[in-house]
């Protein structure tokens, strides 16, 4: 290890000393810290330096963007006891921490992204190494740049365009050395034409027509003075025209960028307002059912949590992945990597607990229908949900996709995979789906098909970015 707050960015490091945790803990803790810090735990049960290689392999496109560092068993002890419970490393996962690490604030671990030990075990490392890469990568672009760099950055630019300009500058036209070095009798002569019998006729013709009929050593000088300087301003002229082009290449893509920026911020005010009406809507009903309770001599009730209440929700989405399973009415047949890949666009996990919310009120739909509770479909379950089921706004629901969907090339990618006993072809359309949050053109949705009559279960083929249509191609 090197001193606090010295980051190596090379592959991943062991930490074993006591002072060697201190150093990590104040550089993962640096406010000042502007690069992803890659932290993974271990404990006796496999031997470290089998966990190390493997932890070098995970991180190996992380080289030279992040810090990679690999606790001993002792170490994950003394590191876990410094950083607090909030923000602690597991034996046999790899934490990511960002920049500005609040190791009080309970919130905040929610931003550090945890590779759990499942994980690891089950997907190959050509599978999570590009994810880590990605990661990294996309961190490193994001950072701004530290003022003093900032500050050249701009210098150097200016420097660059008055060195442009200056080559459109017209100089005034002097004596050059050859032209001074003509004796004065050879100056005398200067307004007379130059001797035919050193020139070709073709040439005379035109100097003749550029000099206006009179042919001096000293117009040739002049002229050959101002063809120079037309040469470097047409060369300048170029350069400034390449420059500006490229300038004009950059806002437009600023300009789109801030576009999509500006959407992604409408629809996160839009879906934080929707949410805050239901909770001040779910709170009230709450405080009308205490209420009741209390009318009805069954106040001691109202703070027993049941089961379901203390549930806890994923917020990393490769916890999330591995606990789909746990749902015994609802099946993801659909590619785990594009659930994955929605983990960049959500740094709090707000989606992936949507997303486990949604797979929720889908098991209670479907085991409301196997036990003859209940008879409609998805949509009139979550207008009308019985006593006691999980549910999901209906707003956010759509139980088909739209006419342009369905009658243009679009339709294919709904064509989403499921279990030869469901369809022998081996997958469906899938036009239901949720809206997980409006975040521009990301728009997170999640595409299933209703089987609960045939096979008894819902399949969800596709979560991830909204898939394309005519008006998003």
């Amino acid at each position: 290890m090197r001193p606090a707050h010295d980051i190596r960015h090379g592959q991943a490091q062991p930490v074993q000393t006591r002072e060697d945790v201190h150093a990590l803990v104040e550089a993962v803790c640096d406010p000042n810290r502007r690069t992803l810090v890659f932290v993974a735990g271990s404990e006796p049960r496999l031997p470290f330096d089998r966990w190390l290689l493997l932890v070098r392999n995970l991180l190996s496109e992380t080289v030279g963007l992040a810090g990679a560092y690999v606790l001993s068993p002792e170490a994950t002890r003394i590191f876990n006891n410094a950083i607090g419970p909030a923000h602690n490393i597991d034996p046999w996962t790899v934490r990511t921490f960002r920049p500005g690490v609040e190791p009080d604030d309970v919130e905040d671990a929610r931003r550090h992204k945890v590779l759990g030990m499942d994980r690891i075990a089950n997907d190959p490392v050509r599978r999570l190494a590009p994810m880590l890469g990605r990661r990294a990568r996309e961190a490193a672009l994001q950072t701004p740049l530290p003022g003093v760099a900032m500050k050249v950055d701009r210098i150097f630019a200016q420097m660059t365009n008055a060195s442009l300009l200056a080559k459109l500058d017209t100089p005034t036209p002097s004596r050059s050395a050859a032209q001074r070095a003509v004796s004065q009798p050879e100056r005398d002569r200067e307004t007379k034409a130059a001797p035919a019998a050193l020139l070709s006729e073709d040439i005379i013709h035109a100097l003749d027509l550029v000099l206006g009929g009179s042919i001096t050593v000293e117009g040739v000088l002049e002229l050959g003075e101002l063809a120079a300087v037309a040469r470097s301003a047409q060369a300048g002229r170029g350069a400034i025209e390449a420059r500006l082009n490229t300038y004009e290449s950059q806002v437009a893509g600023l300009r789109g960028d801030l576009r999509e920026v500006s959407r992604r911020l409408e629809d996160t005010q839009l879906d934080a307002a929707v949410a805050e009406e239901g909770y001040a809507k779910a709170a009230a009903e709450v405080r009308r059912l205490q209420k009741l309770l209390i009318v009805t001599d069954q106040a001691a009730r109202i703070w027993v949590p049941d089961e379901e209440s203390t549930e806890r929700r994923p917020v990393a989405y490769e916890e999330l992945a591995d606990r789909l399973e746990e749902w015994s009415n609802v099946s993801f047949t659909g590619e785990v990597d594009k659930l994955l890949e929605l983990d960049q666009y959500d740094e709090s996990g707000g989606w992936a607990g949507k997303i486990w919310d949604i797979f929720g009120a889908l098991n209670d739909y479907a085991q409301a229908i196997l036990e003859q509770k209940f008879t409609g479909g998805v949509h009139l379950y979550l207008t009308d949900t019985p006593p006691g089921c999980r549910s999901y706004s209906a707003t956010r629901h759509a139980p088909d996709e739209s006419e342009d969907v369905t009658n243009n090339p679009y339709y294919r990618l709904r064509m989403l995979p499921v279990p030869l006993d469901v369809s022998p072809d081996g997958e469906v359309f899938m036009g239901a789906h949720f809206k997980i949050a409006q975040y521009g053109m990301i728009s997170p949705r999640l595409h299933y098909y209703n089987d609960v009559r045939a096979t008894g279960r819902v399949y969800v083929g596709y979560i991830g970015k909204h898939l394309r249509t005519s008006r998003t191609n």
